[in-house]
């Protein structure tokens, strides 16, 4: 399947200056990514990119897709704008919670994945958020007259993304969103992350080409194998090579 809604991004961002847009590729145990077994994880960040202009966006939006294919993953942007400032401030109330710490006694040591975590964390937090908040209407069925009733919900047509099973519905939070109910298919949510681009048809081709070119070195190892044996055979043990409990040894080896 393939999910591509990076023509619609123009109906969602806002750049604005000293603010961003943050885009990531993001694996998730529901799609059957079986990497994430190997991190004990049910989501795991492939990577992430902080974009401020639209130049910027044209200029990496190939590489987030070139990352969603490789990976079979999902590209998200968050539905907020993020802010420089705010996020700055955010870190450094981070950093500084760290180093009390430290100076504490209840933390010995840093790590580098720590570090890490501190852009990530900040970037994701609704603190950083800029003055343009959005709701996203998670809508789990392709149902159009779902969609109509969110759209009456929002108080006009609000941008509309496309996912695996549903819809993305994005609306300025001016409103509270939760005055009315919504049907069990659809959940309101805020600082939340559209989905952008989606190929598991790549991944799989990719997979499929991984699976035969390891398959077919396997069998050239064997085939080799069997051959080194039996020139073994032919030439070290000329004697033995008629020899049927000998051959039967032989033949559980090859």
């Amino acid at each position: 399947m393939i999910v591509d809604n990076t023509s619609k991004l123009k109906d969602i961002l806002v750049f604005k200056p000293n603010t961003y847009y943050k885009f990531v590729v993001l694996l998730r145990e529901k799609d059957g990514k079986t990497l994430l077994k190997s991190y004990n994880k049910k989501e795991l960040i492939v990577r992430q990119w902080l974009v401020d202009s639209q130049e910027k966006l044209d200029e990496m939006l190939p590489d987030m897709i070139t990352f969603a294919k490789l990976f079979g993953g999902r590209l998200y942007v968050t539905t907020d704008r993020k802010s420089v400032y705010k996020t700055l401030f955010y870190m450094q109330d981070m950093i500084n919670a760290y180093i009390k710490q430290m100076f504490c006694g209840n933390r010995t040591e840093i790590s580098v994945k720590q570090l890490n975590k501190l852009l990530a964390s900040a970037s994701s937090s609704s603190e950083c958020t800029d003055g343009d908040k959005k709701w996203l209407y998670d809508v789990d069925t392709k149902d159009p007259n779902i969609v109509d009733y969110v759209w009456k919900h929002c108080n006009y047509p609000a941008p509309c993304l496309e996912t695996k099973n549903g819809y993305h519905i994005i609306a300025d939070r001016t409103y509270d969103a939760h005055k009315e109910p919504l049907p069990e298919n659809v959940e309101v949510k805020d600082n939340g992350l559209a989905l952008v681009y989606y190929n598991d048809e790549y991944y799989n081709e990719l997979a499929e080409i991984v699976i035969k070119v390891y398959t077919e070195s396997m069998k050239n190892i064997l085939d080799k194998k069997k051959k080194d044996m039996e020139d073994f055979v032919s030439t070290i043990l000329p004697d033995c090579k008629d020899d049927p409990f000998f051959n039967m040894i032989m033949k559980n080896n090859l």
